[in-house]
């Protein structure tokens, strides 16, 4: 039986893992820590994967059965109501935070929290004062 790892790759096929990671929509530090097995899947992730490439979700967790060889050329549509001009910015900067968070470079993290602290100080004092 493959691992989930020898899986994936078989998914990735000759795309670059970069490709790979834009199609689903995530960074390729994520994507990679998935495919060497430092990570471990989300259900959430299982699922856009299968989404996106058209692929048996069982065949992807167990092994069992076999995958669709018939790949979607291009990110399965999905609809999203349309966002006001300030969500939009807001969900790219969640998205943006998240993925620093995800790639855990401590520095980086740091360097947007100071930066954070700087714009907001009466958020920095409540934390202070949370903390006692």
């Amino acid at each position: 039986m493959t691992s989930f790892e020898d899986r994936l790759k078989i998914i990735v096929g000759d795309m670059s893992g970069r490709e790979f990671a834009a199609r689903l929509g995530k960074s390729p530090s994520t994507v990679n820590q998935y495919l060497t097995g430092a990570r471990k899947p989300s259900i959430e992730f299982i699922v856009l994967i299968c989404e996106r490439f058209n692929i048996d979700s069982w065949w992807l967790m167990t092994g069992e059965e076999k995958a669709s060889r018939e790949l979607a050329a291009e990110p399965t549509p999905v609809y999203l109501p349309e966002l006001s001009p300030k969500e939009r910015r807001k969900k790219k900067l969640v998205n943006m935070l998240n993925r620093i968070i995800d790639e855990g470079d401590e520095k980086k993290i740091k360097a947007v929290e100071a930066q954070l602290d700087l714009l907001d100080p009466g958020e920095k004092r409540c934390k202070k004062a949370e903390n006692g």
